[in-house]
């Protein structure tokens, strides 16, 4: 597993998460330091692997927090490969394409040699055994009942695991266990390639024989895979078949064995066990052991790498269907929103002279006239969310004040405000930098929020609204907070997916036009808080325009 950075100064960079507790910040005695970005704490997080093999990350107090997708965390959270998680200004993901354990080891430890000039063709002998081998001992048939008891256990692994990296350990284990090699090794043919890769091996630590590469001859490899058999030799220091060959002598191999894999007729790898050992040296039923493991263990390799192409090609072929489907629905929504919202202008468009007329001909007082104005705006307003679902809306950004846009979008909902008793607090900004926005898209969007706070804390009993706006380096930032309920702790939807809602009768399109205006159009950042019982925080972040930029 690996730590990737997305964005910023460290794009691309790559940090192992080599133990079970990593810590991050900007101090340099972090596991991984981020020292680039000042937003990022001195020890801002730590991420922790659980003992279901998951990874959870904890902010570590923080002064900018954490946030998983965008939803800033407070308590351990657990996040999966390819998740997207913030510190300060960067971006991460969790990168799981890295090899197994033991595969990393095999092919850290293990190297192919080439074929030498001393070395020369092996005939089609499969067997060189010594004489005196012949006679099978007590003790041999001792060990055949073992490797018929570890048989069946490969045999029982292999037949209900699909999992290729459990299936090939579970062959090395079995050979390792009844078997007096002292080296194993399980190479597969890389798909892509067509070299042998190191998949598995194993080494006995009391033998002696541990080297920085272990090396096995390329020339025994090749010979088992083209011959299609399984090569077995009870002395190959003085077997006039390897004599010359240099991996041979340089290790002073006794004996070994060499099986290939074959399913049908391609070749998926081998199995390979040595020995230096004058008392421990492969026999016939050794070799006639591998081979049956070898053959069974083929079909049940080639089955689970089919099992793993079938089911990644239908995770893909589910997640074409959801986004069809999304497609779909966005389709249809619009058809209807640009129906709704034709007629809607059409009855806004000469309502507004005609409430002029009737407002200078009738006896209203003037806060009366100034609600009726104001709703009427808000319908104007509605009508227009409508359209932007419906059309691909052409974004024009021009420099512009962010306290003006929010002050506009609360003036359209005072008359909410003081109906439902909403305790308003605004705290805006002195002295902050343009940006570069719509401004009626972006009304829109802190128009969206605020009737999602309104929403949330409705037939609540002290309700609270505040807003903020603040500038945070380079960007500006709008903060709109509510006192409501918050959202479920165990949250794990992204509520800014199209048609994702917590209403009744919501149509889970609001969060997502949100932030489709701010990401895809402004180039910003939407993202949010929630604490359960205490109330939910989003943030706007905008870019400061560049000629204001400090």
């Amino acid at each position: 597993m690996e730590l990737v950075i997305l964005n910023g100064d460290l794009e691309g960079a790559r940090f192992a998460l080599s133990k079970g507790n990593i810590t991050v910040g900007r101090k340099s005695g972090n596991d991984i330091c981020m020292s680039l970005d000042p937003r990022i704490s001195r020890f801002h997080a730590q991420l922790s692997l659980r003992e279901d093999g998951r990874w959870e990350i904890e902010d570590l107090g923080s002064a900018n927090g954490t946030f998983v997708g965008q939803r800033r965390i407070h308590a351990p959270t657990v996040i999966h490969p390819n998740d997207r998680f913030r510190m300060g200004r960067t971006w991460m993901t969790l990168y799981d394409d890295t090899p197994s354990v033991s595969q990393a080891r095999a092919v850290q430890s293990v190297q192919l040699t080439e074929v030498g000039a001393g070395e020369f063709e092996v005939d089609n002998v499969v067997y060189s055994v010594s004489a005196e081998r012949a006679a099978r001992t007590d003790a041999e048939l001792a060990g055949l009942r073992d490797r018929l008891a570890v048989y069946r256990e490969v045999g029982r692994a292999l037949t209900f695991s699909l999992d290729v990296n459990e299936l090939l350990n579970a062959i090395m284990d079995a050979m390792m266990e009844c078997l007096p090699a002292e080296r194993g090794f399980l190479l597969l043919v890389d798909r892509e390639t067509g070299e042998m890769v190191p998949r598995v091996a194993r080494q006995r630590r009391d033998t002696g024989t541990a080297q920085e590469k272990a090396t096995i001859s390329r020339h025994i490899l090749e010979k088992a895979v083209n011959e299609r058999v399984t090569i077995l030799t009870t002395d190959a220091m003085s077997d006039e078949r390897f004599q010359e060959v240099a991996s041979v002598r340089d290790l002073r191999i006794r004996s070994a064995v060499c099986a290939p894999l074959f399913h049908q007729e391609n070749v998926l790898g081998v199995i390979y066990l040595d020995t230096t050992s004058a008392t421990h040296v492969f026999t016939e039923t050794d070799v006639d052991f591998v081979a049956g493991v070898a053959s069974q263990a083929a079909v049940a390799i080639e089955n689970a790498r089919l099992y793993t192409d079938l089911r990644g090609a239908y995770d893909e072929l589910q997640a074409a269907q959801q986004q069809l489907v999304r497609s779909e629905k966005l389709s249809t929504i619009g058809a209807l929103s640009a129906t709704v919202a034709h007629d809607m202008i059409n009855i806004t468009t000469p309502l507004q002279p005609l409430i002029d007329i009737m407002l200078r001909d009738a006896d209203v007082d003037a806060e009366s006239e100034e609600a009726v104005r104001r709703q009427t705006k808000r319908l104007s307003a509605l009508a227009e969310r409508l359209m932007s679902f419906s059309q691909s809306e052409t974004t024009e950004l021009v420099s512009a004040d962010i306290n003006t846009m929010v002050q506009n979008t609360l003036a359209l909902l005072n008359t909410e405000f003081n109906h439902k008793s909403v305790k308003l607090s605004t705290h805006f900004g002195s002295g902050l930098p343009p940006v570069m926005a719509d401004e009626n898209q972006m009304e829109r969007v802190f128009l969206n929020l605020c009737i999602n706070a309104l929403e949330a804390m409705d037939e609540m009993d002290g309700q609270e609204l505040e807003l903020r706006t603040f500038q945070d380096a380079d960007e500006v930032v709008v903060s709109i907070a509510d006192n409501g309920p918050g959202l479920p702790e165990n949250l794990t939807e992204d509520i800014f997916e199209p048609f994702y809602t917590t209403k009744e009768h919501g149509t889970g399109l609001g969060l997502f036009s949100c932030r489709r205006i701010v990401q895809n159009d402004h180039n910003g950042v939407i993202e949010y808080e929630s604490v359960p019982g205490q109330g939910t925080t989003f943030f706007v972040r905008l870019p400061v325009t560049p000629t204001q930029q400090q």
